[in-house]
């Protein structure tokens, strides 16, 4: 079956949601520019940090609403920008919430007399999860072809070229492989 949306995963242009500097440092990480674009963003001033503390029960803010000043100390590296992850609920699909975030400049740590960076800050007060990318119509074709798999019948595309139900099917469909590996 031939994508309605041509071949995108040889587009160069620049999407909008995402820094050049950001865009090519994910693809030059092998990332496909369909899934690149799909999800992260790239992001800078408060936005990180409201991401971050976004689970954050109510008595971590102040009565009138705003961060505690801990956690604004503590996410002030990530004002000056970074890029987002998003993920998927692959049961259900939705988009969750949750990710991570790529500081530009991450802040470090004392690991017995060893400095080292956090490379990615995910939000507080949660358990990870797993990252399910959204994923594009020509990429599950190329995945069901490589598999010799069929799509299941009226699979839908949304406005930011997202293929409605690649997780549901992912994890149901047998001949599905899912390997698990580390980060986004």
């Amino acid at each position: 079956m031939k994508s309605q949306q041509g071949n995108n995963h040889n587009q160069s242009e620049q999407p909008v949601n995402l820094t050049t500097k950001h865009y090519q440092e994910l693809t030059e990480s092998a990332i496909a520019p369909n899934i690149a674009t799909l999800n992260f963003k790239s992001l800078e001033g408060i936005e990180p940090t409201e991401r971050l503390t976004s689970f954050l029960p109510r008595s971590e803010r102040r009565n009138d609403g705003r961060l505690r000043n801990r956690h604004i100390a503590k996410y002030a590296h990530t004002e000056k920008g970074g890029f987002w992850c998003k993920t998927t609920d692959p049961l259900t699909g939705s988009e969750s919430n949750w990710g991570a975030f790529k500081p530009n400049k991450p802040r470090s740590y004392n690991d017995h007399g060893k400095q080292k960076k956090i490379k990615y800050e995910t939000p507080i007060k949660t358990r990870t999860r797993t990252f399910c990318p959204l994923v594009d119509l020509e990429t599950w074709e190329l995945i069901a072809a490589r598999y010799d798999l069929f799509l299941p019948e009226n699979v839908n595309s949304c406005e930011d070229g997202q293929a409605l139900g690649f997780w549901q099917w992912a994890v149901t469909t047998p001949g599905v492989p899912l390997i698990i590996t580390e980060g986004a």
